[in-house]
């Protein structure tokens, strides 16, 4: 444990304080409902804050409806509707003491209807 003491301390992010250094990386949970975040992301979360990480990146969210993804994963992140949502999973990852950031996603010039199954009628 000696060679860990820095794992369990405290770092600053640019003006936010990180209680640890123990960081879950964002990735994709396919617990997407309709494209947004879900009741089930709120108690995934929350587990992992609980359980004592210091900084939660969330799963990529689409900023654009021009950038064709998969609806399982959070792809409305530009809509009204998403924002009651991304309060959802905050309140409870702050609740437990850890912190969010979120991996804002586009297709960019490679995006395709055929990731948000335009394709199929």
């Amino acid at each position: 444990m000696e060679k860990l003491t820095h794992l369990f301390s405290p770092i600053t992010i640019g003006s936010v304080a990180i209680r640890n250094r123990i960081v879950q990386s964002a990735h994709i949970t396919g617990f997407a409902e309709n494209g947004l975040f879900s009741d089930r992301h709120v108690r995934y979360y929350e587990a992992r804050a609980k359980g004592g990480i210091g900084l939660i990146i969330t799963e990529a969210v689409v900023t654009s409806p021009a950038s064709g993804m998969n609806p399982r994963i959070v792809s409305e992140g530009w809509h009204d509707e998403m924002i009651p949502r991304f309060q959802k999973v905050t309140d409870a990852i702050h609740a437990h003491g850890a912190k969010a950031f979120c991996q804002l996603a586009h297709g960019g010039s490679i995006g395709s209807s055929f990731f948000n199954w335009g394709h199929i009628e």
